[in-house]
Order: structure tokens, then C-alpha cells, then sequence
């Protein structure tokens, strides 16, 4: 199940700066943020909805190779006439929300489980047979915790957290 994309932006309070043909009706699958152009091009997908600070046409190139239907700009900034004409030719939405990368990006993925909600409860996302990924939001940006679930049914899902956090965050939606 997926969330369509301007569903996704009133549910952030994002303003559409620019929406690329067929908007109304592109399906995201999953959300990932980061303010890291590595990142956001190996998390990347069709589907994706990227959220980022950051505001470049370098942006739009990622967003081109990944076939991500939107980018959603973090921090109320307004994007230049250039990142717009590139947004065009790439033919991607450009939204811009008022929030902070964190708080956007949390917003974004209850969105998206909302539309899904078998996706294993808030911030999870189904990393294959025993794993799980759980998103928390909180200062600057966001935590993800990896966990492995040895014995999945059980009272505590038979979960222990393994060290470690990344700066993107991301959630997606089953089947996607």
C-alpha cells in the first residue's frame, strides 16, 4: 500500500513550489531524509520521497537517477529559480515544508504508516526475515536503530538493538 504524494504534503503543511505532471496521482512507497546526496541516492527508489536541507540542482540530478517523484525541502526554504527550472526538467515535485529535517521527516512516516499500518507499528520498516529497522526522531536528526528479532511472536518481538545510527531517516510501506 502506498500514500499518494499530495496527500503526503497536506499532511506535512509543505507548499507544492512546483508540481510536475501527474502529482495528483504519484504513489509514495516510502520516505527517506537525509542532508547527505550519498545518501539519498543509495536510499533512493521509485517511489521515494526524499526530504532534505538542502537546496542545489545537484539535488534534482539525485532525485533524476533514483526516479524519486518528489523532494521535500526542510526549514521553510524557499528554492531559487534554478533548483525550479531543474525540478521542471526532471520532472519532479518540489514541496517545502516549514519543519526541521527530524520533524518532517517524523511527520512524513506516520503519514505513511498511517496508509499502512501493517507495516509493524510507528517507525518500523521490514528489512527481510528477522531484522527491522526502527526510526526515532529527536535533536538535529534522526536515529535509526537496527534490531534483530531472533524470536519474532514473542512478548518483546525477541528483539535486542544493535549499536549504531545513521544520519537519514526512512520508512516504507509494504509491497511498496
Amino acid at each position: 500500500m502506498a500514500q499518494v504524494l499530495t496527500d503526503l504534503a497536506a499532511a506535512v503543511g509543505a507548499r507544492v513550489a512546483l508540481r510536475a505532471a501527474g502529482a495528483e496521482s504519484a504513489r509514495v512507497t516510502k520516505v527517506f531524509a537525509s542532508d547527505k546526496i550519498s545518501e539519498l541516492l543509495h536510499h533512493g527508489a521509485p517511489g521515494t520521497l526524499l526530504v532534505t536541507g538542502l537546496a542545489n540542482t545537484h539535488l534534482l540530478r539525485a532525485a533524476g537517477l533514483v526516479e524519486a517523484p518528489a523532494i521535500c525541502l526542510t526549514g521553510g526554504r524557499e528554492p531559487s529559480p534554478e533548483l525550479i527550472d531543474a525540478a521542471r526538467e526532471h520532472g519532479v515535485t518540489l514541496m517545502v515544508a516549514d519543519g526541521t529535517l527530524a520533524e518532517t521527516a517524523e511527520t512524513l512516516n506516520r503519514a505513511l504508516e498511517v496508509a499502512a499500518p501493517e507495516n509493524g507499528g510507528p517507525g518500523t520498516e521490514d528489512q527481510g526475515p528477522g531484522r527491522k529497522t526502527t526510526v526515532t526522531a529527536g535533536g538535529g536528526g534522526c536515529a535509526v536503530a537496527q534490531a534483530r528479532c531472533a524470536a519474532p511472536g514473542t512478548a518483546d518481538g525477541g528483539c535486542r538493538q544493535d549499536a549504531g545510527a545513521t544520519s537519514g531517516c526512512s520508512a516504507s510501506t509494504p509491497g511498496g
